[in-house]
């Protein structure tokens, strides 16, 4: 039994855990040491006191204060409860559960320690203790509504969705006639039926739910979600007609949703298909007349991916259908006529207009016109995102010549007349222009001079007065809009130039200019912009145009010097200062990049890293990454990857602030929605992105030497050749850099200068580079700052604590080790994705475990084993199992063949040059699975590596020259990269030598390997290989600029 205390101290516990409840922990602290000068033994207040070290920071004081405590008094629940309260706070959920329990194992009827252990154990999806303690909990106190709510979800996560309605049922009988001065308690009482309505159709019975919705039409609040589901379980019973009348009801509410245009088509297509398949009589009718004996057939409905469902929570809320069946021609028509009905009953929806251009053939009369009526309004208008509205018609190169012919006959027509053509008829087709679309030409300009006297000049000569923008390396953008640094007015010639008005021709020349730059026309894009931006130099969207072009063509300086003067145009303008930045951090400009996003952060007392940190900017942080990475700084790389990964981290924690509001507001069907979107939370793109350069970051750390580990991994640490050193020599250089490094920021801290200069001027001269007023004030009372609750300081935030990363490279022991975690994270979400499998591979292997790599070899060739990660998973496999590679791995076996005859538990790993294959131990039934796909797959052919080798690039040629094969990635840069990767892996000589390698990559680069980007990364690793010589990498860059002339990314 715990030690009780006098009724004084007892009073004086009740106000430690009353202060630590209202967040005065240094209070807490003070009247916990009151008690134990008296009683020092005692285990409650011990960890009470540590619970509030804990909530100060002080995690090693805290653990051991508790654990003193629990060794005093291992029979108290409390000491248990704050154990467990321990292992929450620091986000060790499983540990949590188990003092939890313990706790309860003391006082079973504890109701606070069930409630905990209930968030927690949803938290964890442990759904069969949450059952439990949920039943408990509604044992224990019936008559809260909480505790029904609670119980039903438990149910319902268990996958007991028919308990889960009786729970239900029983709540509304129990408190029907209860009366409620909530005012929510209308919105509470349609949130259960309409949860209740949830329960019926997961599971299963549908004909149920519509019954339920339709006698509670009068309970419901929230009309949307009851037509939604109604309309979603009347089409899966078949009942197409009254599913059709609710999809209706539903586009008069919202004409432009795609997904109930989708849902509507097909219920329309399913009545003409029972009609033309025999006069079947209407589906409501043959499901109502159904026999129990045989249930009626289920169909798939179009709704499936409402918001709410599982499928579109994983889309992150983005329904994006696919197009009406276009295959048939009568299918065809009906869309078009449906659309054309809607349309008219919807004049303002562009989707109903929009809808027949998808599935009409592009060659065709009808889909000529209706594009002319879409878009001519637009461009009339003045749509800045009329392209992007159309885009995804350029999937049918039909329709791409048909946009052409368009914009065409618009360009004719401004040039001879100034406006439009008439609106073009069934009988227009246009003619296609010969060469690149031509824009309209720019008007001339009227220009006053000194002497009052008009004159007319043409545009190009006006954008010497107002200045061109600049596509060079140190230029600086300029032109009228930032001539005089306010972002409204220009230069003192500018002032007296009179600039068009923005109209049709320039929206027109926009929307071109996107055109040239999506069919590949970059030189003719460029033009275009250049003189749209003379003519118009203060309108912004050109200049963004002109920045995609030029990032595209591949000069991504020039793109970033673009990108400046667009935002330098309106320094207010968010959207455009994001796209500056993103184009700054894909050029390398990392201190311009955050230099001015920072000028989009809060004031006060976080900034700039912090600031972003807080607002989880995960593309920022990865872009910066991937930079510093680039820059060889590792440690820094490594924190910005973690900073993401943390990020989804907390996403997951903000569960806790749901788990007891949802039950207690009742919106049950939103909790349901909030928890499966947390279960697939890591499928977001950025944690892929984030994870895989976390392990290629670990994996570098682990190629250093253990003494620049040690140090902190900054690359900066150790002199060129330091992997020749011998371990003294090493350490002795590193002490020598290590005391330069101390010098230099010593240096640098007495000048006062700041370490980023380049942002540091940018921001100044956006005029918002002034000093934060608070921390200044916080420095003249000495640098401390106001305490928080409980007097608790105001401690640094996550990225200002070790900035640079260093610290916690310091601290990794087994750099290879922490990629498991990580590795893990990515099969679990990312199970499609061949990166996933590679870097599994390179992970197992560096780890000595080649059956788990061959697990991830197998999974990756089974997505697609012509990607070039595959290819060099696979060459690096076969090296480790066959003794050759880094990661060579020891067979612990002799007589291999004798025992793979016998049916022992092993499965043999060819290797090559004929010796001997590797065994690896394993269980009977995984080794007989693993020699089937081993012999099915045919991973390796007869011979060794440089055979193997061959035959790789044998069948990469194959599908270059057969594009109707490859279907993941493009068939040139699957070649390119395959010849790299066998290069690197397997040597020059395994792809012909030095000339035939050079000519096979230069081959490949001109046939048209895609973005300039990955291609520039692919040249910098031909480079690196120094059998090439200089001649041979000449060779490649000229093929590269042949493919992108105006790219800055190729440098022999």
């Amino acid at each position: 039994m715990a030690e009780s205390l006098p009724a004084k101290e007892a009073a004086q516990f009740k106000h430690v855990v009353h202060l630590y409840e209202m967040k005065q922990l240094k209070k807490s602290i003070k009247t916990a040491d009151t008690i134990l000068r008296k009683f020092p033994g005692h285990g409650e207040t011990l960890a009470m006191k540590g619970l509030a070290f804990s909530a100060l920071g002080r995690k090693e004081e805290a653990y051991a204060l508790v654990r003193r405590g629990l060794a005093a008094a291992m029979s108290s629940h409390v000491c248990w409860h704050v154990f467990g309260l321990l292992y929450r706070s620091d986000r060790e959920y499983h540990a949590a559960a188990k003092a939890y329990l313990n706790a309860l194992r003391l006082d079973s009827s504890n109701a606070q320690i069930l409630r905990d252990l209930a968030l927690l154990q949803v938290h964890i999806r442990d759904f069969p203790g949450l059952l439990e303690t949920r039943h408990h909990l509604l044992m224990s106190k019936p008559g809260l509504r909480i505790h029904w709510a609670g119980l039903a979800v438990a149910n319902h996560l268990s996958g007991d969705t028919a308990t889960a309605v009786r729970v239900i049922d029983s709540y509304i009988s129990s408190f029907k006639d209860s009366e409620s001065a909530d005012p929510d308690s209308d919105y509470q009482a349609s949130e259960v039926v309409l949860y209740k309505a949830m329960l019926l159709e997961e599971g299963g019975d549908l004909a149920a739910t519509v019954a339920h919705l339709d006698s509670v039409r009068g309970v419901v609040v929230d009309s949307v979600q009851w037509r939604e589901r109604r309309a979603r379980v009347l089409h899966r019973l078949g009942r197409f007609v009254a599913a059709e009348a609710d999809l209706r009801h539903l586009l008069d509410l919202n004409p432009d949703n795609r997904a109930y245009h989708r849902a509507l088509h097909a219920a329309v297509a399913a009545q003409h298909a029972e009609l033309s398949g025999g006069g079947a009589p209407p589906a409501d009718a043959a499901s109502e007349s159904t026999s129990d004996d045989a249930a009626p057939p289920l169909y798939p409905s179009p709704l499936e991916c409402l918001p709410g469902s599982v499928a579109s929570i994983v889309l992150s809320g983005v329904v994006v259908p696919t197009s009406p069946a276009a295959d048939d021609a009568a299918d065809v028509r009906r869309v078009v006529r449906l659309s054309d009905a809607l349309s008219r009953r919807h004049q303002r929806s562009l989707l109903c207009r929009r809808l027949p251009l998808e599935v009409l053939d592009g060659s065709s009369q009808d889909f000529f016109a209706r594009l002319d009526a879409y878009v001519r309004p637009l461009i009339v208008k003045g749509v800045p995102s009329t392209f992007s509205d159309i885009k995804p018609l350029y999937a049918d190169p039909t329709k791409v010549a048909a946009i052409t012919r368009l914009f065409a006959l618009y360009s004719t027509a401004l040039d001879a007349t100034g406006e439009l053509p008439p609106p073009v008829g069934e009988d227009t087709i246009g003619t296609q222009p010969e060469g690149p679309l031509r824009a309209p030409m720019v008007d001339t300009i009227p220009i006053r001079g000194a002497d009052d006297a008009e004159s007319e000049v043409p545009a190009v000569d006006i954008s010497a007065a107002v200045g061109r923008v600049s596509v060079g390396d140190d230029a600086t953008a300029n032109g009228t809009a930032h001539g005089d640094g306010d972002g409204n007015g220009g230069t003192a010639a500018a002032k007296h130039v009179s600039l068009p008005e923005p109209g049709v021709k320039l929206w027109v020349r926009h929307f071109i200019s996107q055109h040239l730059d999506a069919v590949g026309e970059y030189e003719a894009a460029i033009a275009v912009c250049e003189d749209t931006i003379a003519a118009w130099p203060t309108v912004v969207e050109p200049r963004l145009v002109h920045a995609r072009v030029l990032k595209h063509a591949g000069n991504l300086s020039g793109a970033t010097n673009v990108a400046d003067s667009a935002r330098r145009l309106d320094l207010s303008d968010r959207y455009v200062n994001t796209k500056a930045v993103k184009a700054a951090l894909r050029a390398g400009r990392l201190a311009d990049a955050a230099g001015w996003i920072s000028l989009f952060t809060r004031d006060g007392d976080s900034g700039g890293a912090q600031a972003l940190y807080d607002m989880q900017v995960s593309w920022f942080e990865n872009s910066m990454a991937d930079g510093l990475y680039a820059n060889g700084d590792v440690p820094r790389a490594l924190k910005h990857y973690r900073a993401v990964l943390g990020h989804f981290d907390d996403i997951e924690e903000d569960q806790f602030d749901f788990h007891t509001y949802c039950l207690r507001k009742m919106t049950l069907v939103s909790y349901i929605s909030l928890l499966r979107m947390e279960d697939s939370v890591r499928c977001h793109a950025q944690y892929g992105h984030a994870a895989r350069g976390a392990i290629r970051c670990l994996l570098t750390l682990a190629d250093m030497p253990v003494e620049q580990r040690k140090a902190g991994g900054s690359a900066s640490l150790m002199p060129d050749g330091a992997t020749d050193l011998t371990p003294a020599e090493r350490k002795k250089a590193l002490s020598k850099m290590k005391k330069r490094v101390a010098r230099g920021r010593a240096t640098h801290a007495s000048t006062h200068e700041p370490a980023d200069t380049t942002a540091t001027a940018t921001v100044a001269a956006d005029g918002k580079g002034g000093g934060n007023k608070k921390e200044d004030d916080a420095k003249d009372e000495g640098g401390k700052k106001k305490a928080g609750h409980g007097g608790a300081a105001t401690t640094k935030g996550w990225m200002d604590t070790d900035p640079s990363g260093e610290e916690h490279v310091k601290s990794l022991t087994d750099p290879v080790a922490a990629c498991v975690p990580l590795v893990m994270g990515l099969e679990k979400a990312f199970p499609n994705d061949v990166r996933t499998h590679t870097a599994a591979v390179v992970v197992a292997l560096r780890r000595h475990k080649p059956l788990l790599a061959l697990r991830g070899l197998l999974r990756a060739r089974a997505i697609d084993a012509c990607h070039p990660d595959a290819v060099r998973a696979t060459l690096l496999f076969r090296m480790a199992v066959a003794g050759g590679g880094p990661a060579a791995y020891t067979p612990p076996g002799t007589d291999v063949s004798a025992f793979v005859a016998a049916g022992g538990d092993a499965v043999a790993l060819p290797s090559g040059g004929g010796t001997a294959p590797t065994l690896v131990s394993v269980h009977p039934d995984v080794a007989t699975v693993l020699r089937a796909e081993l012999a099915a797959s045919a991973m390796w052919p007869s011979g060794d590596i440089a055979a193997h080798a061959a035959a790789v690039v044998e069948a990469a040629t194959k599908v270059a020259t057969s594009p109707a094969d490859a279907a993941h990635t493009p068939v040139d840069w699957v070649l390119a990269s395959t010849l790299v990767t066998v290069a690197e892996t397997a040597g020059i000589d395994a792809v012909g030598g030095v000339n035939s390698y050079v000519d096979a990559v230069a081959t490949a680069v001109a046939g048209g390997a895609g973005n300039p980007r990955p291609l520039a990364a692919l040249f910098k690793r031909v480079k690196a290989q120094r059998v090439v010589s200089a001649s041979a990498v000449d060779c490649v860059v000229k093929a590269c600029h042949a493919r992108f002339p105006r790219s800055d990314l190729f440098a022999a």
